[in-house]
């Protein structure tokens, strides 16, 4: 093999190897290191104010290794950051390894200052580029700390990508720049010290990659440019349209022009095409193709199938689907969803009711229509589509299940919500809950009804109605047959024929563990509320939500004194006591780590233990500090042992940048059940179990709160079996930033509500995200199913093919049929098929 080594100054030498059996194309290893012996690299990059460098340059007193390191005493007058780079030749970063490691010692931070090592990512030959910041550390340090990054995955910018309508194949990925990144406020000072800087791998080989994806890029640009023309032909048939409809259907596609003509003038001036302004673009010629259907109806009333966890656009109606009949499949003791849509093509339709009839079986068995729970899916305004973090935009999505339309009353033409309420000595009236300034009287009640109310249907809109089937436990096998009569104040009658299948099999329990963050706590009184107190009444209303939901290990955040009136409620409630995720006494924080606050800690943890003992429960988890750093969770390690002598477990959240294979060890073997945010990879999870972690959770995939129910049902079930997760503890059941009912009144607009559900005075509103979080948790029952049913088959096996699955973009709800008719046939004593086949 030939090799090509060159030796620069500052010790920095590449070495290029071709490596014939490495399947990267081209590959080569790097190696590059950086011990400041001759000379100050770092360069002055970007600030958006003035500082002082009161020093900038080597130093020998403190060194790591060697004779010297790098030394900046800086503070910033106007500026709140600074930072200083060190050049490098591009690196690929797309594939292979590629990982950084630096020493960084903060010696002194007044103020709010803090300084991170990191690197800076190019997205090259497209304009797109952004900065990998490891981790901001403001407390002075005593001794050199390690911070590592994986800058294969730093590189992943998916929705800087989006903006310009790209994905990872269109483009380069390249880091360029190791940063030094200070960070405080106008004032503060900083030191801080850096040495043995190190970037080590094997990547493509620069000269083929940049070819590759200069052709890439080129390429992009030519498809965004067909993209661009088509979007110009439907703009000129949006202009038409406009020219000749009615008032109601025009304000129906207020906003489509300023779309279109956003998303050409974008592309032609800056090469963007952002991902959210394609999707605008897409809703509203959904919406025109919708109302050219409309105009060809011959029937007022149209009917359709829509798949329940599948997002709902305002459009025209599926041209391959019919309703004869709605189908389910399900086992005994489950609930199933599904749903279809009905539009009114011309004109508005007032109270329409919906009645089930019950659901029969050919053999004589009966099952009740009050097994069949129908709700109207609610659009309402929320803050954001597709992300948790606050924007002021409004966006009309379906989300709420509500058995009374009228509960929430949404304006249209003003983009506004309002909630019905009733207040003491008053009749029901409707307060706001749209403005950031709204406020939200204490002293409310909401209720929803207890059986679905007659509605009224809107032109043009696509009105949803879910249904939730339950199976009793006793039901006879087989399959049944019932109907749905829907009846309008104009006297038109129609019917959706209903098909149940009651399957041959009591379904498995999950492999894998669901619990979910949910910090109610009783309130003082037993009094009603709808933030975190709460009335007893409420908070099992919604513990038993939790357990109909799949849901096993709500966190506990009540304080001591009522600790054991909510294990009572919970063991009540039917949910399992082998079990505790204790948050409200766990006590651990920085502050102070003396003996005296160990101790202290120990006395309020043993009598979390003394109360769990005494409801039955064991295996008592207590958290520690959130998102916590590596660093940090290395400093929580008295408390960890504490945890530990008192024979209970430590479960948190882990910072997503802290969370590297090289740095997992420096929680020690004490973190027993780490919570990690989003998709981590299958090493990074058999990292953390090597390091003594009996669990790995999973949460932020996404948070709690986006209006997808199949996100929810794909990345919290075979998702996340097939990544090799232990469980899921996503954040949070309820978790309003504001009032509970108003996704835009965040006093800091950084996020929206965290919401699966909404609270009542007497009950809980589910959404359309929670029922999709409960078809994944079915969908793991399912497979446990056949796994138990079927010893031929490996839980290694079923992860590589729910892997092949979902990678191929299949739709979930059809891998769960997937899966019946192999569980079908194991139970046929038939040869058990390939299930990807």
């Amino acid at each position: 093999m030939p090799y090509l080594t060159i030796i620069c100054k500052r010790s920095l030498f590449i070495v290029a190897c071709w490596l014939l059996s490495n399947p990267l194309v081209h590959a080569y290893d790097f190696n590059y290191s950086e011990n400041f012996e001759t000379s100050d690299p770092f360069r002055p990059w970007a600030s958006n104010g003035t500082y002082t460098v009161n020093f900038k340059g080597l130093e020998q007193d403190v060194p790591l290794l060697g004779n010297r390191y790098f030394k900046l005493d800086i503070t910033l007058d106007t500026a709140s950051y600074a930072y200083f780079y060190i050049p490098l030749s591009p690196i690929p970063s797309a594939r292979g390894k590629l990982n950084f490691s630096g020493k960084i010692h903060v010696k002194e931070a007044e103020g709010h200052g803090s300084a991170s090592l990191g690197t800076n990512v190019s997205l090259s030959p497209s304009p797109i580029s952004g900065v990998n910041i490891i981790e901001r550390l403001s407390q002075p340090s005593t001794a050199w700390v390690t911070q590592t990054s994986d800058l294969i995955a730093a590189a992943r910018m998916p929705q800087a990508l989006a903006d310009y309508g790209a994905t990872d194949k269109d483009t380069g990925f390249w880091t360029d720049k190791v940063g030094l990144y200070v960070f405080g406020s106008p004032g503060d000072r900083i030191e801080v010290y850096i040495d043995e800087l190190s970037i080590k791998g094997a990547v493509d080989d620069p000269k083929p990659y940049k070819k590759s994806t200069t052709e890439a890029w080129a390429s992009h640009l030519v498809r965004m440019e067909s993209v661009n023309s088509e979007n110009q032909s439907k703009i000129d048939t949006l202009k038409q349209y406009l020219a000749k409809a009615s008032p109601e259907k025009v304000q129906l596609l207020a906003g489509a022009e300023s779309a279109f003509s956003e998303v050409l003038h974008n592309f032609k001036g800056a090469l963007k095409t952002p991902a959210r302004s394609l999707q605008k673009v897409s809703d509203h010629w959904q919406v025109l193709d919708g109302l050219l259907e409309d105009d060809s109806s011959a029937e007022n009333i149209v009917i359709f199938p829509w798949p329940a966890t599948k997002k709902l656009p305002n459009g025209p109606r599926p041209k391959d689907k019919n309703m004869d009949p709605l189908s389910v499949r399900m086992a005994r003791g489950t609930f199933e969803a599904a749903s279809f849509v009905i539009r009114a093509t011309h004109r508005g339709v007032s109270n329409v009711a919906i009645q089930p009839t019950d659901l029969v079986a050919a053999d004589g068995g009966v099952i009740s229509a009050s097994n069949i729970d129908i709700r109207v899916v609610k659009r309402w305004y929320q803050s954001n589509d597709g992300q948790v973090n606050y924007t002021p935009d409004k966006h009309h999505l379906s989300e709420l299940l509500l058995k009374d339309d009228s509960l929430v009353r949404v304006d249209a033409a003003a983009q506004t919500n309002a909630l019905r309420v009733t207040l003491p000595n008053a009749p029901q009236s409707y307060i706001d809950i749209t403005a950031p300034a709204a406020t939200f009287p204490g002293e409310a009640s909401i209720s929803d009804a207890k059986t679905l109310q007659p509605f009224n249907l809107v032109p043009h809109y696509n009105q949803q109605i879910w249904l939730t089937f339950h199976v009793p436990d006793n039901a006879k096998l087989g399959l049944y047959k019932g109907a749905l009569n829907i009846r309008d104040a104009d006297g038109h009658a129609n019917t959706v024929n209903l098909s149940l299948t009651v399957l041959p099999f009591t379904l498995s329990q999950s492999r894998l563990e669901y619990g979910i963050y949910y910090s109610s706590v009783l309130s003082k009184g037993d009094k009603p509320g709808f933030s975190n107190a709460k009335s007893s009444a409420q908070i099992m209303a919604e513990l038993t939500n939790m357990r109909d939901h799949g849901i096993k290990y709500p966190t506990v955040y009540e304080p001591l004194a009522n600790l054991e009136k909510r294990l009572t409620m919970m063991k009540s409630a039917g949910l399992p006591t082998d079990r505790l995720y204790e948050l409200g006494n766990s006590g651990i924080h920085l502050s102070s780590s003396t003996p005296e606050e160990i101790q202290k800690f120990k006395h309020v943890a043993g009598s979390v233990m003394k109360v769990a003992a005494k409801n039955a429960f064991s295996n008592v988890h207590f958290y520690g500090v959130d998102e916590a750093s590596l660093a940090v969770l290395a400093q929580e390690r008295p408390f960890f042992e504490a945890v530990h002598q008192l024979g209970a477990k430590v479960f948190t959240a882990v910072n997503s940048k802290a969370s590297t294979v090289d740095s997992i060890a420096a929680a020690g073997n004490l973190l027993d059940a780490p919570v990690l945010a989003g998709e981590r990879t299958a090493e990074e999870i058999a990292a953390w179990r090597s390091h003594g972690a009996s669990q790995v959770f999973l949460y932020a995939n996404p948070q709690v709160g986006v209006e997808d129910p199949e996100i929810y049902r794909k990345n919290f079930g075979l998702g996340m079996f097939a990544a090799g997760y232990d469980g899921a503890m996503n954040f949070a059941y309820q978790f309003p930033f504001g009032a509970t009912w108003n996704d835009f009144d965040d006093p800091k607009k950084r996020y929206r509500d965290h919401m699966f559900t909404y609270p009542t005075s007497d009950g809980v509103i589910d959404t359309v995200q929670w029922e999709g979080f409960r078809e994944g948790i079915d969908d793991t029952r399912y497979l446990a199913t056949l796994l138990d049913l079927d010893p031929n088959r490996t839980e290694a096996e079923m992860r590589a093919w729910a892997t092949s699955l979902l990678g191929k973009n299949r739709d979930v709800a059809a891998i769960r049929e997937l899966l019946i008719d192999e569980i079908l046939k194991v139970l046929a004593n038939k040869k058990p098929a390939n299930p990807a086949g």
